[in-house]
């Protein structure tokens, strides 16, 4: 504003003398003082809107006006002493309003400084050669922490170096409007020294020559950084404001009753469904969009306002949907005691009011869910006291509700029980939320029952118990039923267990003469007989033959139960196994007419082929027993990481309603007559027992009247497993003369135990008991190379005590095993613990031949090995 002023009016006031110099500006000095404490005055209030310029322009209007009034004032009083210290001014001088801005007089600079220290932050000027170059800069105040402070000589105006990058193009459109000499007002950020971000309003004029071309710049400049900040904390708060507004439904709005005018925020009118504008509707409009059952209460309490009234009312809305609202009113009050401003805060609770109505439409439906259930249904305080139990509660106990209600509880049970019942509710918190309990109670009319409770916390929004429900249900029926069953499977597990002892008594007690059977028949067969008694001979084998099979079953099914077959896996050709078992069994097939085939098979699977061997085994012998014509096919297919091996028969099938029974024993299809020659029905059991123990599930599918496929699933191994299963051969080496004893309390045995032991060439020895056997070794003076004992002899005896009996007497080194035909499991378990070799009877003849042999063999091989040992050690001792 200051290259506003003419220069003439600063001219002259620069050539007064010094008195009137002084009272000019004691003149001016008040006015200016004004204007800028007005325009301080308006910078500091928040939120104002400022207009500096036109502040500061009218102060240096009045400054000016003063000042040229001082100036005719010392002229007319001060003329004489003017005129005697007057400068000389040449003659050649031209008029100061015709001098050119380059040339003005040092003084004119002086009068810009003393005004811009009272009306603005920092006043520069500049003058602009004709090249466009800058020269004779300079800039009086500055701004703290800018570079340019005034004294810089050198560059008074550095600041305008420090324009933040962003504001640049700003400056660079400035500079362009001063060079065509249009006036230029800005604002613009400065990065201080201390990094901080600076404001600056600047204004600029540019001034020209007597040509028109622009020769100075004069300017000032303003720090507006905290103007800036209550502008952002203004919109800022105004923004929250009105975010809190539209978030929490919360409206605005005054009424003024004289005029009856009304204005509303945004909000106020998307509550009540109107397009927003500049004013609100009239009190008439207002009131008619109340619902018609609060429109006279809420108009009364408009009428006759009071201060900080609250109330709630129903808006009906232009779309005919009703909004609930809470308000609270506030009114402003004349001398006279009249309204002369409402004020009203309003908010939309309509999703409350639907809240709590849904809450006590569910209150509603659980009240009458709760009354119509048969569990009982209690809720009590964390200190035990009801205050709820539903109908079902009341009738079980036969107590009124209002004797429950407010009671503690279990006040209806025992004391014993009532104290049980509040120990549960105390332990109930954060910690235990929820805890189930089942016991018996016992009511105050002696009603004994059995009742199952789920207690359940109920929580606060601030995780504070403030509830506990509990659910009761009468278990009695229940709990008499589970007793009733556990009383049954008591009996059944003891009638079970009589009958294993039952089979292992009579499985015993069958093996014993059958045994003795297997061995006469076998000496018969050994000697010159006619074929007609070979013939009767040898169908009295077929007849011990299928009798050994029967309890070769049982036995398998025996120690399968007692646990005594341990897997031993290892990884082994599948085929090998498979390509043994159809030699074995293709005779048997061939003999029916069947064709039996095998699909050769190289995998390599992680199993104990011994129980496999059995598994298998069963599986084929059912096929060939089932089957009366076509074929049996055999075959491994792979799956993934498991190998599933394959039974096809073209036998009968299997009723698909009896394909859950077949793993039973002694179940058998298309055999009511029991024919023995079909079988036993133990095979698939034994197979089931198998698979369960192996961890090989078995599948089956079966078509009545066309066949059945039997499966077996077995992991697959790594590829080092042997490419052929190698058996160990059967050796019959007989040891001639060797010294056996045999202990039996059966009479029949032993004496066909001797019988088979001196055909084999053996010295035999027999007897029923260890002392018998003892007493005849020593009177015939024979030292024992091996004792077979049946396990179990008179008196509690055993075979196994038999043996130490007579390796007490000779010797620790006699070898020996056991004989036995128990099948119990405790029986089975008690002689696999004697650590003998056990061999079950019935056994063929051939079997034991070749237990005797090697038996004495490697007791003979043993001590050799130990005497080689005694004589080696003796030999380096005599070294020595």
């Amino acid at each position: 504003m200051l290259s506003r002023l003419p220069w003439a009016v600063l001219d002259a006031g620069n050539r007064s003398r010094c008195g009137r110099r002084t009272v000019t500006r004691l003149t001016a000095l008040p006015l200016l003082l004004a204007a800028a404490q007005a325009h301080a005055g308006a910078r500091e209030t928040p939120g104002a809107v400022l207009y500096p310029e036109p502040a500061i322009a009218l102060g240096l209007m009045l400054a000016v006006a003063a000042f040229v009034g001082g100036y005719l004032l010392a002229r007319r009083h001060i003329k004489p002493a003017a005129e005697a210290v007057a400068d000389p001014v040449p003659e050649d001088a031209a008029p100061a309003q015709s001098r050119p801005a380059a040339g003005r007089d040092p003084e004119t600079d002086a009068h810009y400084r003393i005004i811009s220290e009272l009306t603005s932050d920092v006043v520069y000027a500049y003058d602009v050669a004709p090249d466009g170059r800058v020269t004779s800069k300079w800039q009086v105040g500055g701004i703290d922490g800018l570079a340019g402070q005034s004294g810089q000589s050198d560059a008074p105006l550095a600041w305008l170096t420090q324009i933040h990058p962003d504001d640049v193009p700003i400056l660079e459109s400035r500079d362009q409007r001063l060079r065509l000499g249009i006036p230029s007002t800005d604002e613009f950020r400065l990065l201080s020294a201390d990094g901080r971000v600076r404001w600056l309003r600047v204004y600029s004029r540019p001034e020209r020559d007597a040509s028109g071309e622009v020769v100075r710049v004069v300017g000032a400049a303003k720090e507006i950084t905290q103007d800036k900040r209550w502008e952002e904390a203004l919109a800022d708060s105004e923004s929250k404001l009105q975010a809190t507004s539209r978030t929490a439904r919360v409206g605005y709005w005054e009424h003024f009753p004289d005029d009856n005018r009304t204005v509303c925020s945004p909000v106020l009118w998307r509550i009540w469904g109107l397009r927003p504008g500049r004013a609100g509707p009239t009190a008439k409009v207002f009131l008619d969009m109340i619902h018609p059952d609060d429109r006279a209460r809420i108009s009364a309490a408009y009428e006759d306002p009071v201060p900080n009234c609250r109330h709630e009312y129903r808006v009906l809305r232009p779309d005919g949907t009703v909004r609930y609202v809470f308000e609270d009113l506030s009114a402003d009050f004349d001398e006279h005691g009249r309204a002369r401003r409402l004020f009203g805060v309003t908010q939309d609770i309509t999703e409350r009011k639907r809240a709590e109505q849904a809450l006590r439409d569910s209150e509603l439906r659980y009240h009458a869910i709760v009354e119509d259930q048969t569990e009982l249904i209690r809720r009590c305080t964390p200190d035990g006291l009801r205050t709820f139990v539903n109908e079902a509660y009341c009738q079980y106990y036969g107590v009124p509700r209002d004797k429950l209600i407010g009671h503690a509880v279990g006040s209806e049970l025992s004391d014993a029980d009532a104290t049980q019942r509040m120990a549960i509710i105390r332990r109930i918190g954060p910690a235990n939320p929820i805890e189930e309990n089942l016991h018996r109670v016992v009511g105050r009319d002696g009603k004994v029952s059995w009742q199952h409770w789920t207690e359940r916390a109920v929580f606060d929004d601030d995780g504070r118990v403030v509830e506990i429900q509990g659910v009761g249900r009468d278990v009695t029926a229940t709990k008499e039923a589970e007793e009733m069953l556990a009383e049954a499977k008591d009996a059944a597990e003891q009638a079970s267990a009589a009958k294993s002892r039952f089979l292992a008594a009579a499985s015993h007690d069958l093996r014993q003469p059958l045994q003795a059977l297997a061995m006469f028949v076998n000496v018969l067969s050994e000697r010159d007989l006619d074929d007609k008694t070979k013939q009767l001979i040898n169908r009295i084998r077929d007849c011990s033959d299928a009798l050994e099979r029967l309890l070769g079953s049982l036995l398998d099914i025996s120690k399968l139960d007692a646990g005594l077959f341990v897997p031993q896996r290892r990884e082994f050709n599948v085929g090998a196994v498979l390509e043994r078992l159809c030699s074995e069994i293709r005779p048997l097939a061939e003999e029916k007419g069947l064709r039996l085939r095998m699909v050769p098979c190289a995998l390599l699977v992680d199993s104990d082929p011994g129980l496999l061997d059995r598994l298998l085994r069963n599986l084929l012998t059912n096929a060939v027993r089932h089957t009366e014509k076509g074929k049996i096919l055999v075959g491994c297919r792979r799956a993934g990481s498991s190998v599933r091996i394959e039974v096809w028969d073209t036998g009968v099938g299997i009723p698909e309603d009896q394909l859950g029974m077949i793993f039973e024993e002694f179940h058998q299809v298309g055999n009511p007559a029991r024919d023995r020659r079909e079988g036993l029905g133990l095979g698939l059991a034994i197979v089931q027992r198998l698979s369960n123990l192996l961890d090989h599930p078995v599948e089956v599918l079966s078509w009545e009247g066309r066949g059945s496929r039997f499966a077996v699933r077995l992991p697959l191994a790594g590829e080092h497993a042997p490419a052929e299963m190698t058996l160990p051969a059967d050796e019959h080496a007989d040891v001639a003369g060797a010294v056996v004893v045999g202990i039996d309390d059966e009479a029949d045995i032993r004496d066909a135990l001797g019988l088979l032991l001196t055909g084999w060439g053996y010295d035999a020895v027999v007897a029923g008991s260890a002392v018998e056997a003892i007493a005849k070794l020593e009177q015939e003076r024979k030292r024992p190379d091996l004792v077979v004992a049946d396990y179990r002899l008179k008196l509690g005896h055993t075979g196994a005590d038999a043996i130490l009996a007579i390796r007490h007497v000779w010797g620790g080194d006699v070898p020996g095993f056991l004989l036995t035909g128990d099948t119990g499991p405790d029986r089975l378990r008690e002689a696999a613990a004697s650590g003998f070799d056990v061999m079950h009877k019935p056994i063929q003849p051939e079997k034991l031949r070749l237990m005797v042999a090697e038996s004495i063999a490697r007791a003979r091989h043993a001590a050799a090995a130990k005497a080689r040992t005694r004589a080696l050690e003796k030999d380096m001792e005599r070294r020595a």
